[in-house]
């Protein structure tokens, strides 16, 4: 019979992975302050658009936070809830999903600003469509089968 993993090789790189995803969340809120103390030109979109990058990452990183501790605390001594997918990753992909959508899609039309090039601009929005489609299954995917493991 073999014997069960440790603890250490099951979550191990998991926590190490979220502290420097914190550190990251960190920098993301320093830019931001930095920003709102710079934005006065800025046209009031723009605005809304950085708070909303923003709100939607701190949500994404409450979740994470969620996953962590249910990865970490919640499942030990209990190797089969290892199994199960908890509810905060599907919730987390969400929000990380949307925050991506606002910030490459801004991308985009930065770049149809400056080039002018229909080709290249399309042919981005083509690819981050695929990208966001991928998403989206992955998501549906997650929900039906935490569903799955509720029933």
């Amino acid at each position: 019979m073999e014997a069960f993993p440790s603890i250490q090789s099951l979550v191990g790189g998991f926590v190490e992975g979220i502290g420097i995803s914190n550190i990251l969340f960190g920098i993301s809120i320093a830019q931001a302050y930095v920003y709102t103390q710079n934005w006065e030109r800025d046209p009031q979109w723009m605005k809304s658009l950085a708070i909303s990058v923003i709100l939607l990452e701190t949500a994404s990183t409450v979740f994470v936070q969620r996953q962590q501790y249910f990865y970490s605390v919640l499942a030990i001594g209990n190797p089969l809830s290892l199994e199960k997918i908890d509810w905060s990753i599907p919730a987390a992909l969400a929000f990380e999903i949307l925050s991506e959508i606002i910030v490459q899609g801004f991308y985009v039309h930065r770049m149809w600003i400056f080039s002018k090039n229909r080709a290249l601009t399309i042919g981005t929005s083509f690819f981050l469509a695929c990208r966001y489609g991928f998403f989206l299954s992955e998501g549906i995917y997650l929900i039906i089968d935490l569903a799955i493991d509720v029933l």
